[in-house]
């Protein structure tokens, strides 16, 4: 058994193990996930067949942060100290590096993350 093997054998013994701390078996888990709420893959529907255009993603991040904050949705599942958190910081880094060229914003964030 090669490394990736060994790794996918030990997630799965640390997913049982989780499983059975919640008092769950492997066939409830399995129950209660087939019930799950799914979200259909856009991927699988022709571009004639959506509703609409495919929204675009912000280009930049002045925009990605504007976003973020007209998104009611991730307004709610983050609880509004943490949103607003994330937003600041967002912002803060939007105004930081928004005279950077692109070879000086590669180099000042590179290995930030």
């Amino acid at each position: 058994m090669g490394a990736r093997g060994a790794a996918v054998r030990a997630y799965a013994a640390a997913l049982v193990a989780d499983l059975s701390a919640q008092g769950l078996s492997v066939e409830q888990f399995h129950w209660r996930a087939s019930f799950a709420p799914s979200v259909p893959d856009p991927g699988d529907r022709r571009p004639r067949d959506r509703p609409g255009p495919v929204p675009r993603l912000p280009s930049d991040a002045p925009a990605a942060a504007d976003a973020l904050a007209g998104s009611a949705v991730l307004a709610a599942a983050l609880g509004p100290e943490l949103h607003d958190a994330i937003l600041t910081v967002r912002r803060a880094e939007a105004a930081r590096c928004a005279d950077l060229d692109p070879v000086a914003l590669t180099s000042a964030v590179r290995w930030r993350w």
